[in-house]
């Protein structure tokens, strides 16, 4: 009678090595897979970073054209030059 005991004794240990093994495979994954929710966090705030600045660069690239437009308008009247086509 000994033997059938044994041998659960043995496949409950198996179980139980397996069932070890794979939630450390999971905590590894579930680790792993903060450290590149971290890193994506990281790379986007660059990214936002970025475009704000370009975004501030195109307006202020605008206005610079805006004031040259309107420079060259007051250059055109003041010496009687006809205004640019519409568009």
């Amino acid at each position: 009678m000994a033997e059938p005991e044994n041998h659960t004794l043995h496949l409950l240990r198996e179980m139980r090595d397996e069932s070890r093994a794979f939630r450390t495979e999971m905590r590894n994954g579930l680790e792993q897979a903060r450290q590149e929710r971290q890193e994506m966090g990281g790379q986007l705030d660059s990214i936002q970073s970025a475009v704000g600045g370009l975004a501030y660069i195109q307006a202020d690239h605008r206005m610079q054209f805006e004031e040259l437009e309107a420079r060259v308008k007051r250059i055109e009247d003041k010496i009687g030059l006809p205004g640019a086509p519409a568009e």
